[in-house]
């Protein structure tokens, strides 16, 4: 139960994380920096 609650838990926390991420991406409209910051994202959820 506590391990299903952790996925829960960590899947709301990215996907807050991705929303504000849009956000981000959306204003800068700077490509490089997306990308770096969907590795650093990826890196950060596989961890």
């Amino acid at each position: 139960m506590l391990f299903v609650f952790s996925i829960i838990s960590t899947w709301i926390r990215v996907a807050l994380v991705v929303e504000e991420f849009l956000d981000c991406a959306l204003d800068a409209e700077d490509l490089k920096l997306s990308a770096f910051l969907i590795i650093v994202l990826i890196v950060d959820v596989t961890e």
